[in-house]
């Protein structure tokens, strides 16, 4: 929540960035509100079921994956009609939705707070460590979802630079890209808990 809090603000904070160096030093803090998935992850295995919190799991990660891929598309049509800072004001305007949606419906709980032993975290992350069918599950995970990152970060050079094609066929391969994601997405919520 203090990452999503500090992120929201930091967004009005970059309309007025004088030069590029402020402007990635305050995208970076940005940036950092993601931390936040991180944390919500957690929530929805404590709070819901295997079955219900796996497919909230898929839900936030296709989430997370569209952004990078809408986000470029939103962007530059916001960029033709307006100044680039209007993209930070509908960040800003959505950080705050966010905040006032997670705030409101966050698990709120009495528990009482137990003081974390280092000793005992390090052992349990070891143990998580050393677990082959987590470490060989990460794997799969990290390439996986490589492919997907490297296109997000790289497609813009490729079409546009490398292709020299025109920004139409940009927006069709972010399409391509976004149906698949899209359709797996969909494909999950009906395999989950059947296999």
């Amino acid at each position: 929540m203090f990452f999503l809090a500090i992120s929201t603000p930091i967004t009005d904070v970059i309309l007025f960035s004088n030069n590029i160096h402020q402007f990635i030093l305050w995208r970076f803090f940005q940036g950092s509100g993601m931390s936040i998935i991180a944390i919500g992850y957690a929530l929805i295995h404590e709070y819901f079921n295997d079955k219900n919190a796996i497919k909230l799991a898929a839900l936030m990660a296709n989430v997370s994956l569209l952004a990078p891929l809408l986000g470029p598309l939103i962007g530059s049509i916001i960029v033709s009609l307006f100044s680039w800072q209007y993209i930070f004001i509908l960040t800003a305007m959505l950080g705050v939705i966010t905040l006032i949606g997670l705030y409101s419906t966050i698990p709120k709980d009495n528990l009482p707070r137990k003081k974390i032993e280092f000793r005992q975290l390090t052992a349990q992350y070891g143990a998580i460590i050393k677990n082959k069918e987590f470490f060989q599950g990460m794997l799969c995970s990290v390439f996986s979802i490589s492919t997907l990152l490297m296109w997000i970060g790289q497609a813009p050079n490729l079409v546009l630079y490398h292709l020299h094609q025109d920004y139409t066929h940009y927006v069709i391969y972010q399409l391509i890209g976004i149906g698949g994601l899209s359709v797996s997405s969909i494909l999950m919520q009906f395999i989950v808990g059947k296999f």
